[in-house]
C-alpha cells in the first residue's frame, strides 16, 4: 500500500516508489486491501504481490520494514531501513484494515515532510 500514498512522478516530488514484500508473498493482493486503497481515493492499478529481491537493494535509499521482524537482524543494509511498528491486517475486518490505511498514510506523511526538512536543510549547509 504505501506506494500509492506517495506524489508520482510526474508530480513533480522526484522520487519513485515501490513496493514489495519481505518474506513469501501470497501471490495475490488481498480484496479488502484494494477496496480500502480505492475507497480512499487512490489508485491501486498495478499494485501486486512479490517479494523484494537481493538486486533492489542497489536501486533503494530507503526501505520501511513492517515486516516485525528488527532491520538489524534481517536487512543487509539496515542504515537503508526504518522500522515501522504496523500491524498487518490481512485476515481482519474492513475497520482495522481502514485503521492500518490511516496509520500508514499518516507515517508516510511525516517521512515525507521529515525527507524535506533533511534535504533543505542539507543544501543550506551546502551553500
Amino acid at each position: 500500500m504505501p506506494r500509492q500514498f506517495l506524489p508520482q512522478p510526474d508530480g513533480g516530488s522526484g522520487r519513485a516508489a515501490a513496493c514489495a514484500g519481505f518474506v513469501g508473498s501470497l501471490g495475490y493482493v488481498a480484496p479488502l486491501t484494494i477496496e480500502t486503497i480505492e475507497s480512499n481515493g487512490y489508485s491501486a492499478e498495478g499494485l501486486t504481490s512479490k517479494p523484494i529481491m537481493h538486486s533492489h537493494w542497489q536501486e533503494v535509499d530507503l526501505v520501511i520494514n513492517m515486516s516485525g521482524f528488527d532491520k538489524n537482524r534481517v536487512f543487509e543494509e539496515p542504515e537503508k531501513v526504518e522500522d515501522w511498528p504496523v500491524e498487518d491486517p490481512f485476515g481482519a475486518d474492513a475497520e482495522t484494515y481502514q485503521q492500518t490505511f490511516d496509520e500508514i498514510r499518516t507515517r508516510i506523511v511525516e517521512l515525507a515532510a521529515r525527507k524535506s526538512l533533511e534535504q533543505i536543510y542539507k543544501r543550506q549547509s551546502e551553500g
